[in-house]
């Protein structure tokens, strides 16, 4: 009895333990990987956002800096993202993404997807709207990468305005 109780104890510590690995790989898509970036972010987990950023991203930009950032912009604006939508991916080449982020290396498949969200905001009052960003992702091999403007977070003597400098 106690050795079928420790086996079953194992398999179920086993099957929590690997939950959020297979979460965090395996998209079938650059909408799936994209998808699940923005639904991370609504839910303010910048840390897991910040772990799918391109290799050289985190090179310049530490994860302390940015999840401080959103962190600030959230509670300062309390920011939600809702209706999150994402189109069809578009295959680009790598000087449209040298073009937006000089940072880039090149290496893997380039995308751009729009994401469509509704945003609810405080900014001199409560306020909503509808917004769309464009969104540039790598694939190396299976796993895929977000590219993101630093520079906001770099520079946060003034948090950005809440209608999508924060992302």
């Amino acid at each position: 009895m106690l050795n079928k109780n420790n086996f079953l104890l194992a398999v179920i510590s086993i099957i929590i333990l690997i939950n959020p690995v297979v979460q965090a790989e395996g998209f079938e898509n650059p909408q799936a990987f994209t998808e699940y970036i923005y639904n991370s972010y609504s839910e303010r987990d910048f840390s897991e956002v910040y772990n799918n950023f391109a290799a050289e991203l985190k090179r310049i930009l530490p994860e302390n800096k940015y999840t401080e950032f959103q962190q600030q912009n959230f509670e300062k604006y309390q920011l939600k993202y809702t209706e999150i939508k994402v189109s069809a991916a578009k295959e680009i080449d790598f000087k449209t993404i040298k073009d937006k982020f000089d940072y880039a290396d090149d290496f893997g498949s380039y995308y751009q997807l729009q994401v469509s969200y509704l945003l609810k905001f405080k900014h001199f009052g409560s306020r909503e709207e509808k917004s769309e960003k464009k969104v540039y992702i790598r694939k190396i091999n299976d796993d895929f990468q977000i590219f993101w403007d630093y520079k906001n977070a770099l520079n946060n003597d003034e948090a950005a305005e809440p209608a999508d400098k924060n992302e």
